[in-house]
């Protein structure tokens, strides 16, 4: 069924058009209401439930939620994107599995299904979706496993063969992927060229506040190199632009809780570098604020939970450098731990190997602070080895680097205990 609305006492009709309003009369909307129910043979009561689940609605009410539903795709009798893949078999069945390996973490499955859906004929009313999906399986997929290769090869390809069909969100994935490898890399050369790539976007499409994000976190990864002749300008940038974001968004609500982690480590890269204890508690004070209920977020916000839980191990890693106290070290140990439920060895390894340096890294620091204990010792070691399987010289040198360095402090502390 269909309800056409006409103007100035025309006549809307058509083979399946059922009832026609005009606009402008008197509408007795009880009347009107009780006319469709029963074109429907359904008691009013009943399809006003039916449309409106647990809501009591006046019949004006009950009349609008009918004429938005006849006006929708759901209102017919078969699915209108059936048709499309009557013919198309394959393709159905590929992005059904697509869709299904990505549910299940299996993101390079996925990748591979969009790849080839890409090839078949006829898909121009899905190929941007389509180009999105294989881009973001794609960055996610490479990433997890420290594939920069793979990486490189997919943006060069999106760029050559699909350029015709990026959008801003998937311009901006582009963006992020880049910023990825760059920051995997020894020097700061591509972290440079990600900042000019990220200006140009601005330029294009404005203070997008994904992109905003993206460049207080390429500030933040600016921040963090040893060898930037200016570290602290860096950071400090960095916690403007999120500083921005919230003022923009309004003191009285919370930054989503991707945009809240990146200017909490940022906070808490400035408390490493200049020992700023504010700084410190108010990184505590913005992880402690996120939800970590994953039933009220969206994807992205999702996403940002094992980040968050592991900058908060960093939280308690760095508090427990001033205090020695093994309170702080189970606390920041419980916290990688509970990253390792979104970042686990078979799905996401490189993440998971940077969680094994870090309570390495907090063992360690308790060891200096004190005093040594052979089996902590023991421990951290073990979870250095684990993190060198996926934290390589080729696949992430400077992550490899500073792996290296937490296993060359602890080795020399054993040894000065043996």
């Amino acid at each position: 069924m269909k309800i056409v609305t006409a103007t100035g006492g025309s006549i809307a009709s058509g083979r399946d058009v059922n009832i026609t309003i005009v606009n402008g009369e008197p509408l007795d909307a009880q009347a009107v209401l009780a006319l469709i129910a029963g074109k429907l043979n359904r008691d009013p009561h009943e399809l006003a439930r039916a449309l409106a689940p647990g809501a009591s609605l006046s019949a004006d009410e009950s009349l609008s939620q009918i004429m938005m539903f006849a006006q929708s795709s759901a209102s017919g009798s078969e699915d209108p994107y059936v048709s499309y893949f009557s013919d198309r078999d394959h393709l159905k069945r590929l992005l059904g599995e697509a869709r299904v390996a990505f549910e299940r973490r299996s993101y390079l499955q996925a990748h591979h299904n969009y790849r080839e859906a890409l090839t078949k004929d006829d898909i121009a009313p899905l190929r941007t979706r389509l180009v999105s999906d294989y881009l973001v399986s794609g960055y996610i997929g490479f990433a997890l496993a420290s594939d920069l290769a793979g990486l490189d090869a997919l943006i060069e390809d999106v760029h050559t063969r699909f350029d015709d069909a990026l959008e801003r969100n998937t311009e901006i994935t582009l963006t992020e992927a880049h910023q990825e490898i760059a920051t995997r890399q020894t020097g700061a050369a591509m972290l440079e060229d990600n900042r000019r790539l990220i200006d140009r976007l601005l330029v294009r499409h404005g203070e997008e506040p994904a992109l905003l994000n993206l460049k207080g976190l390429l500030f933040r990864r600016m921040g963090e190199r040893r060898d930037s002749p200016d570290r602290a300008g860096h950071l400090r940038k960095a916690c403007e632009v999120f500083e921005a974001l919230q003022e923009a968004q309004g003191d009285d609500r919370a930054l989503p809780a991707e945009y809240q982690n990146n200017w909490a480590i940022s906070l808490i890269r400035m408390y490493e570098l200049n020992g700023d204890a504010a700084a410190l508690d108010q990184a505590e004070r913005l992880l402690a604020a996120i939800d970590f209920n994953p039933l009220h977020l969206p994807v992205s916000d999702y996403l940002a939970l094992p980040k968050a839980r592991n900058n908060t191990g960093n939280v308690f890693k760095q508090k427990l450098a001033l205090s020695g106290s093994y309170d702080d070290l189970d606390r920041a140990l419980t916290e990688y731990t509970a990253a390792e439920f979104y970042w686990d060895e078979a799905h996401s390894p490189y993440e998971w190997a940077m969680l094994q340096k870090n309570k390495a890294d907090a063992r360690t620091t308790y060891l200096v602070r004190s005093g040594f204990e052979r089996s902590q010792a023991r421990a951290a070691m073990a979870e250095l080895d684990k993190a060198l399987r996926y934290r390589t010289r080729e696949r992430a040198p400077y992550q490899y680097q500073r792996t290296v360095d937490v296993r060359d402090r602890l080795a020399a502390l054993m040894a000065e205990n043996d």
